[in-house]
């Protein structure tokens, strides 16, 4: 009886194929989770600076409108 090698490889290959999955989908989430501090911390930063544009460009006119 001949022995088939395929099926040898497809018993090995079937735990390094859901290591790679595994690795990649942790990959993924740290790449996800990268972005998302990465563009949290830009929201922050311009929405800051644009609420102390909008609290300079505010006071002077809301000064004008009182006089």
């Amino acid at each position: 009886m001949r022995h088939d090698i395929r099926e040898c490889d497809s018993v090995t290959a079937h735990p390094n194929r859901w290591t790679r999955h595994w690795i990649a989908a942790i990959v993924m989430l740290a790449a996800l989770i990268g972005l998302g501090v990465l563009l949290t911390s830009v929201l922050r930063a311009y929405s800051q600076s644009h609420y102390d544009y909008l609290a300079r460009v505010s006071a002077p006119s809301s000064q004008a409108a009182l006089s």
